[in-house]
């Protein structure tokens, strides 16, 4: 069976879960080639991320977001984000996966990215053919495979696989870093995976090597020498795995004094990205490194037989801000939290949030409070036998609680709930817990770990639908919207005080804005309806088209017309704001055709 090689194509597709609350928006291809038993192949846009408990034709659409930090003007194009500089992404899977007498022979899934903002027309353009290549390679492993899927019908089989995920990084005006893990078995003694660092100038969507955000190259290289020395057994490396490791940095060139990326070595242009590189090339001889970049730091990965055997996982050395920012530009350092004398004798002294995913049973060493002292954390299920309640207990190094449980009172499915221990830059300590009910609607709990003991903050509707956040300062979240249909929309939101999320504004973006696989909402007046152009009522004549564009999801839809004015549809309030809702007395089904909307 041909097993494929992850060196040969580093560019893979970026993965996130997915969400269901885009049913009413998003398109669901499911092709079957019978009815009755046969192979049946399909192919869907968006689909339920529990693949391996679909059955035949079993098909959800769904969405999902991932968010970064932005340091640059264009926030002031989006409406959404004016009081931060984040740059917001959203990932939507595409399947593809081939079943016979309900039994699953092949799981393919890759994901298109999106930036949710206005302008970065080179970086849109940029993930856009990335989006293209990586459907493309998923249909190939396919075709290249599909001989194989029948000696997979065994009943202890393991159906062939490829599938790509993603932790978000960062994204801001300098960087948009992702760390990108591929997944493949395609037969063999075992699977194969291997880890990507994903680095793009937003202003160009010209890949970055560690070189161009570099200040000293080789102090890197040595810092990452010295620290496999002291993390790892030499025992366990292969013979000579220091030149390997040279060869990473430099290629098979032998390494310079003073090639530290600072004087536009390597091809690098004036903005400091390389010059002949795109994200649909490969890496070059000089940049066989796999890192990333955040807030805090940059960690460079060494993959599955870079450096050791299989059976030795990989090395992962992090360089820390705080201690070793001198190695690096200074525009790539947390530049919102850098005083004037914040580098002093080559050191930097950085305070930064930090957001860490905490899993079932994982104790986890951090500070809570700022008082400089580390505390364990940890999260654990309990599932009583009898009634088959779930609950979720919270343990610190001072206190223990019970948190949550599916009993009566929810529906929520706490077998994989995902949860975040965050860390503002004030030193208060959060976890964010977010449960998903059968509908797949989704719900975030947030519990205080800064105070004395364990507190209950509140539960949020909105949530990140299996996002990542990358800043506490400024993430989305979705929710479904009724506001002439249904869509989903996002906004974004700060960590309050009170440790809630709070909106950075009174206003909802439709998702479909920004994303190319999602219908926005468009409707056409069926008569005059009244509506509010910069700040005077009006009305349309019967025939216009409307395209939705955002809401408060209370009183408002705002809406587009085809030569390009923006104008406001004011709902007339009811106590329960169900359907119809009417505007100007006159109810919305007769004021519109295309309403579309979902139970």
């Amino acid at each position: 069976m041909r097993k494929r090689n992850l060196k040969q194509s580093k560019w893979m597709a970026l993965a996130v879960c997915s969400t269901a609350v885009m049913l009413a928006v998003n398109g669901c291809q499911a092709h079957k080639t019978s009815m009755d038993g046969s192979s049946q192949t399909t192919v869907q846009d968006s689909q339920s991320s529990d693949q391996g408990n679909q059955t035949d034709g079993d098909s959800k659409n769904q969405n999902s977001t991932g968010t970064g930090e932005q340091n640059g003007a264009d926030a002031s194009k989006n409406s959404s984000n004016e009081s931060s500089d984040t740059l917001c992404l959203t990932f939507i899977p595409k399947y593809r996966s081939e079943w016979k007498d309900q039994k699953q022979l092949f799981n393919g899934r890759v994901d298109q990215m999106y930036l949710m903002a206005d302008g970065h027309d080179a970086l849109k353009q940029a993930l856009k053919t990335f989006n293209q290549n990586q459907e493309q390679e998923l249909d190939q492993i396919y075709q290249d495979n599909k001989e194989f899927f029948d000696m997979q019908t065994g009943e202890d089989s393991t159906p062939l696989a490829y599938e790509v995920s993603v932790i978000p990084k960062r994204a801001d005006e300098q960087i948009v870093s992702l760390s990108v893990e591929e997944y493949d078995y395609l037969g063999g003694a075992h699977p194969n995976s291997m880890v990507t660092g994903y680095n793009l100038n937003p202003q160009t969507g010209k890949r970055y090597t560690l070189q161009d955000i570099a200040q000293n190259y080789d102090g890197i290289f040595e810092y990452v020498k010295k620290k496999l020395k002291e993390d790892y057994s030499p025992d366990m490396f292969f013979d000579g795995y220091e030149d390997t490791v040279k060869s990473m940095f430099y290629g098979d060139t032998t390494a310079a004094a003073g090639k530290n990326g600072a004087d536009g070595a390597n091809g690098t242009g004036t903005d400091g990205a390389q010059t002949d590189s795109s994200v649909d090339s490969d890496l070059s001889d000089t940049e066989m490194l796999s890192w990333t970049i955040d807030q805090n730091g940059v960690t460079i990965t060494f993959n599955n037989y870079d450096l050791a055997p299989y059976a030795a996982g990989r090395q992962v050395v992090e360089i820390p801000f705080a201690t070793e920012g001198n190695l690096f530009k200074p525009e790539f350092l947390p530049v919102s939290l850098l005083s004037s004398d914040s580098i002093k004798d080559g050191k930097t002294s950085v305070t930064e949030a930090k957001i860490q995913p905490l899993y079932e049973e994982q104790e986890v060493s951090v500070d809570l409070d700022g008082d400089g002292n580390k505390e364990t954390v940890k999260i654990s299920k309990q599932t009583d036998s009898q009634t088959g309640t779930t609950s979720l207990f919270a343990e610190t190094g001072s206190a223990s609680a019970f948190l949550l449980s599916n009993g009566e009172e929810t529906t929520d499915d706490l077998n994989n709930p995902k949860c975040w221990l965050i860390q503002t830059k004030d030193n208060r300590s959060y976890l964010y817990i977010e449960t998903k009910e059968a509908n797949d609607f989704r719900s975030l709990h947030i519990f205080d770990l800064s105070t004395k003991g364990i507190t209950y903050c509140g539960t949020s509707d909105d949530s990140f639908y299996d996002s990542v956040m990358t800043d506490p300062d400024n993430f989305i979240l979705f929710r479904r919207s009724d506001m002439l249909s249904t869509y989903s929309i996002f906004r974004h939101y700060k960590i309050g005080e009170d440790g809630m999320p709070q909106p950075l504004s009174d206003d909802f973006t439709v998702s479909g804005t920004y994303l190319a696989d999602e219908i926005v909402p468009t409707l056409t007046t069926k008569q005059e309806v009244p509506v509010w152009i910069d700040g005077k009522q009006e009305k349309l004549p019967k025939g216009t088209a409307l395209k939705l564009k955002a809401t408060d999801d209370s009183t408002y839809v705002t809406a587009e017309t085809a030569d390009g004015k923006t104008c406001q549809i004011r709902l007339d309030t009811n106590e329960e704001n169900v359907y119809p809702r009417t505007i100007n007395g006159i109810p919305e089904d007769e004021c519109f055709d295309g309403l579309q909307y979902v139970g």
